[in-house]
């Protein structure tokens, strides 16, 4: 698979999704759980970077 602009296009909008499920997941949950999930999105996304 080649990796053109609509592929990039299509993993941008992936993760803007991902991105806005979790603020809606963040916003329905309590304090405590926004902080523990905040806490497991930093460490994952320091494992990727």
């Amino acid at each position: 698979m080649t990796w053109t602009a609509t592929t990039y296009l299509v993993i941008g909008f992936y993760l803007l999704g991902l991105l806005a499920l979790g603020a809606y997941w963040a916003r329905s949950t309590t304090d405590a759980d926004f902080l523990i999930g905040r806490r497991k999105v930093s460490a994952l996304s320091t494992g990727a970077s």
